[in-house]
Parts: C-alpha cells; structure tokens; sequence
C-alpha cells in the first residue's frame, strides 16, 4: 500500500513536466530568434553608448598635455584650472573615449567646473558598425573595461563639476570655435 502511495505521488509530481520544458524550449527559441533578427540595433546602440557629444561653447585656453592615461591627465588639467582660476571646460577626445574621460573628469576637476565633453570623430570606431571590424571590437572592449575600471579606482570620488545643457538653434553646433 505505502509502495502504491509513493509510486502515485511521483507519476503526480512528473506529469506535465515534458511539456513545460517543450514550451520553455519554444519560447526561448523564439527569442534567440527575435534577438537575432534585432542584432544590429542592439548592437549600434552598445557602440554609440561610449559617445557623448554636447555643442562646443567659446573657449579661453587649450591645454595639451603627454600623459600616461585619462586620470593623470585630467590630474594636470585639475591642477590649471584651479591655478587660474577657469570656471569652464570644454574636454575633446575620441568619439568611442568620451564617456570614460567625462567620467573621469567629473571627478577630477576642482568643485564648481562646468565640463562639456566634445567627441572627435575616429576613424577606427563607427559607433553604428563597430562589431564588423576587428578594430572596432577592440576598441569598444577597451573602454568598456577602462569604464569598469575607473568606476572602481574613482568609486570613492563625487561628481564635483556642473553640467549646464544648451540648445544651440537648428541643432547644428557653430562652424568655428573660437580659442
């Protein structure tokens, strides 16, 4: 009798089991499916995540500087602009390299400094085609890594800068900048 309880109580426990798993297997196929015929947005949208472009404003002073990555730069820049007293920067880098340099940046630079972060075409990233060249992955696996990584060297750093977004008309931003 015990033996019959239990032998009923599995055959209970099994029932419907293979067809859970048949319509799990169908629906996960449909997404891998839907996933893969959506690839290529997704995949624009990953690359063109590393860019910010805000419009360019007048600027006083362009400073260059041979650093050894993103974080001593904007060391020294830090070091300028609290030395003369600069209320206002304006930071151009490489397209896929501007949202790890404003990361860095708005950390770094002395309290009450407005950034604007300028991206400067590349000819190695198209932020629309970058899993199609063997450069372009590169790329965006560098900076995704150098993301992470500055978010853990900075995790105890605050945004000290303010961030003032303005319209240019036409949506077009000036034909010249004037240094």
């Amino acid at each position: 009798m015990l033996r019959a309880s239990v032998s009923g109580q599995r055959r209970n426990a099994q029932r419907g089991g293979i067809f859970f798993r048949l319509l799990f297997l169908i629906f996960f196929l449909a997404f891998l499916v839907v996933l893969y015929l959506v690839r290529n947005p997704i995949l624009r949208l990953a690359g063109s995540f590393w860019i910010v472009d805000e419009t360019p404003q007048v600027s006083d002073v362009i400073v260059g500087h041979r650093a050894e990555d993103t974080r001593e730069e904007a060391e020294v820049v830090s070091q300028a602009v609290a030395a003369h007293g600069w209320k206002k920067v304006l930071l151009v880098t490489s397209n896929y390299h501007t949202r790890r340099a404003d990361y860095i940046f708005e950390r770094t630079l002395p309290r009450g400094t407005e950034l604007r972060v300028i991206a400067a075409r590349d000819m190695d990233y198209d932020p629309d085609n970058w899993w199609r060249s063997r450069m372009g992955v590169k790329i965006f696996l560098h900076e995704a890594v150098g993301y992470i990584v500055a978010m853990w060297e900075m995790r105890h750093a605050d945004v000290q800068t303010s961030w003032l977004r303005i319209d240019v008309p036409g949506g077009r931003p000036p034909a010249a900048l004037r240094v």
